[in-house]
C-alpha cells in the first residue's frame, strides 16, 4: 500500500497452502494448481475489504505457469486448459510477474519452515524487501523458457491392429456339427471319398464300399476324430510318446496330471495303461482313451447322453415330471412353505451370529434333521396307534436321529467352543419353527374364495417384479391349464415377444373375452 505521502506499507493479510495429493502429480502442474488458488484468494479478498479499486499484481516462481498464461495460441491438455480458465476469469496475463525462488515468502508454508526461523524471518509477515520500494525496480521477467511436456498437448497416434486367427480347416468343419453322431457320419464320409481317391492309385490296398454308412466306418471315423483332438490338446505329449517309442517320458509341467494314468499310445490313439493288463474284459475298458475334458463336441455329447440316461431311467420306471410355470413358487405348495419358514426363522437366528462355512453346514445338518422329524400324517393321542411316518422313517429307518446332545443356553453364542454355539442354535431353531411354522398349517390363509376363471381370449397384463408397471407386456390368453377341481392355475399368453406360461398370480385381467365381443 502506498499512502498520500508516497510512503509504503506491506504487511500480511491472508494465507492458504495445500497438501500435494496422493496422486502422483507432476512439480508444473503443483505449480500451476498453486496459481489458480492465489487467483481465487485475491477474488475473495476483494470482495471482504471491498477493495475493486485497486490494482493486484500476482507473483510466481514457475516460468512454465507464466509462459502458459501468457500464451494464446497453442492449445493445452485438459487439466492445464481448465486451470488456465479459472486464471483468466479473475486476472489479465499482464498481472502476472516473476518472482526469484531465493525470496518468494510463499516457500515458507510450501517447504516448511522451523519456529525459531520463522520468529526471526519477517518476510512472510511483511514480504520480500523489494516489495518496500518504487515499482520500476522490481524483478524484471526473465526469457521464458519452453513449455514442460505437461502442458502440451500431444496427439495420439491410432494405430490399427489386424488380429488372424489361427483356425485350421478342419477345426472350422468340426464346429459346423452340434453332435458327434452327425460329426462322426460326415466324417465317414470324407474317408470314404479319400478311399475312392486312393483305390485309383492302389486299387490293391484300397476297397470302395458302396451303399450305407457302415459300422467299421462309424468306428474308423471316431476314431480319427479322437486323434485329431488330442494332436490339439496334448500336441507336446503325443509327440514326446512317438519318438519315445514305448519308453518312459517326462510329462510337461502343465501335463503332470496324465502321469497317475500312464498313458500308451496304441496305433496313434492315446490311451490309458492303467493296472488292469490282466484283467478279462475288453480291450477298451482296460485301455480307455484319453479326451480332453473341455472340447466342445464331447462335453456336448456327454450331457446329450447323461440326458438319454436319465429319460431312459425314468420312463422305465413310469415317471413323469409335471413342471411349475416360471415365478410361480407358491404353487410349490409345501416344500415351498417349508423353505420360506426355514428363511424366516434362520434370518432372526443369524442377524446377529457370524458362523463359519463349517459352523454353518453343521447348523444346516441339524435344521434338516428336525425338519425331517415332522409327521406327515395326521397325529393321534391313542397310545395304541403306531407312531406317525416322517420323512426320517424313509432316510434313516427309525422315527427321529439322535437326542440333543445336552442342555445349551445363550451364553453358549459367544462361547470359544464352536459346536456349543451351532447346538444352541440349532435348539432355538427347533423352538420357533414348532411354534411359528406347525399352527399355520391348519388356517387357509388365501383363496377361500371362488371366482371367475380366466378364459382363452382374455387380455392381460403380465406381471413382472424386474420391471415397472408401465413396461409390463399386454397379452392375450391363448391356452389354459385347470386343476383337478376345475380352476385354472397357469394359463399361455401370447405377447408381442412370443408365448409366455405363467400362473395366474402373475396376472392382472384388463378385459374379458366375452365383454369385448359384446
Amino acid at each position: 500500500m502506498v499512502d498520500e505521502r508516497g510512503r509504503i506499507h506491506c504487511s500480511f493479510v491472508i494465507g492458504k497452502a495445500r497438501v500435494a495429493p496422493l496422486k502422483t502429480c507432476s512439480i508444473p502442474r503443483l505449480e500451476l494448481t498453486a496459481a489458480v488458488v492465489a487467483a481465487k484468494l485475491d477474488r475473495l479478498v476483494r470482495k471482504e475489504l471491498q477493495l475493486d479499486e485497486c490494482k493486484s499484481v500476482f507473483w510466481t516462481d514457475s516460468t512454465a505457469v507464466l509462459q502458459s498464461i501468457r500464451n494464446c495460441n497453442k492449445r493445452f491438455p485438459v487439466f492445464v486448459a481448465n486451470r488456465l480458465a479459472k486464471i483468466e476469469d479473475v486476472s489479465r496475463p499482464s498481472q502476472w510477474r516473476h518472482v526469484s525462488t531465493k525470496v518468494n515468502p510463499a516457500d515458507e508454508a510450501s517447504r516448511g519452515l522451523s519456529v525459531n526461523k520463522f520468529l526471526r524471518s519477517s518476510r512472510w509477515l511483511t514480504g520480500p524487501q523489494f516489495l518496500w520500494e518504487q515499482e520500476d525496480t522490481w524483478p524484471s521477467c526473465p526469457d521464458l523458457s519452453s513449455l514442460p511436456i505437461e502442458f502440451l498437448l500431444v496427439k495420439k497416434e491410432t494405430q490399427t491392429v489386424c488380429l488372424v486367427a489361427s483356425e485350421s480347416a478342419t477345426d472350422r468343419f468340426i464346429a459346423r456339427y452340434s453332435s458327434l453322431n452327425r460329426l462322426k457320419r460326415a466324417v465317414s464320409w470324407l474317408l470314404r471319398f479319400k478311399s475312392m481317391l486312393m483305390s485309383r492309385r492302389f486299387p490293391a490296398k484300397y476297397k470302395v464300399t458302396t451303399g450305407q454308412l457302415t459300422v467299421v466306418e462309424l468306428k474308423a471315423a471316431e476314431l480319427e476324430i479322437v486323434k485329431y483332438v488330442q494332436k490339439r490338446s496334448f500336441p507336446d505329449v503325443i509327440a514326446a510318446m512317438s519318438k519315445a517309442k514305448g519308453e518312459a517320458i517326462r510329462l510337461p509341467k502343465k501335463k503332470r496330471a496324465l502321469g497317475k494314468l500312464n498313458p500308451i499310445l496304441v496305433d496313434g490313439v492315446m490311451r490309458v495303461g492303467g493296472r488292469l493288463e490282466r484283467a478279462c474284459v475288453e480291450f477298451d475298458v482296460k485301455h480307455p482313451m484319453i479326451l480332453p475334458y473341455d472340447h466342445r463336441i464331447l462335453r456336448e455329447e456327454l450331457n446329450r447322453w447323461n440326458q438319454r440316461q436319465i429319460y431312459k431311467y425314468l420312463q422305465q420306471r413310469e415317471i413323469a415330471w409335471s413342471f411349475n410355470p416360471p415365478t410361480a413358487s407358491h404353487m410349490g405348495g409345501v416344500w415351498e412353505r417349508m423353505i420360506r419358514s426355514v428363511r424366516k426363522i434362520l434370518n432372526a437366528l443369524l442377524s446377529e451370529q457370524t458362523l463359519s462355512d463349517e459352523k454353518l453346514m453343521t447348523l444346516m445338518v441339524e435344521v434338516e434333521a428336525i425338519l425331517n422329524s415332522r409327521p406327515l400324517v395326521p397325529v393321534t393321542f391313542d397310545s395304541k396307534d403306531e407312531e406317525p411316518l416322517t420323512p426320517n422313517h424313509l432316510l434313516l429307518q427309525r422315527a427321529a436321529p439322535n437326542m440333543p446332545p445336552g442342555l445349551f443356553t445363550g451364553k453358549d453364542c459367544y462361547h470359544r467352543n464352536r459346536w456349543r454355539q451351532v447346538q444352541y442354535l440349532a435348539d432355538q431353531f427347533w423352538r420357533r419353527w414348532s411354534r411359528e411354522y406347525l399352527p399355520t398349517l391348519m388356517p387357509r390363509s388365501k383363496w377361500a374364495n371362488e371366482h371367475s376363471n380366466f378364459a382363452v381370449g382374455d387380455v392381460v397384463l403380465v406381471a413382472d417384479d424386474n420391471q415397472p408397471r408401465s413396461k409390463w407386456l399386454l397379452g392375450r390368453v391363448t391356452d389354459v391349464f385347470p386343476d383337478r377341481k376345475g380352476v385354472v392355475r397357469q394359463v399361455v399368453v401370447k405377447t408381442h415377444t412370443g408365448a409366455l406360461r405363467r400362473p395366474i398370480a402373475k396376472l392382472c385381467l384388463v378385459c374379458r373375452d366375452d365383454a369385448m365381443r359384446d
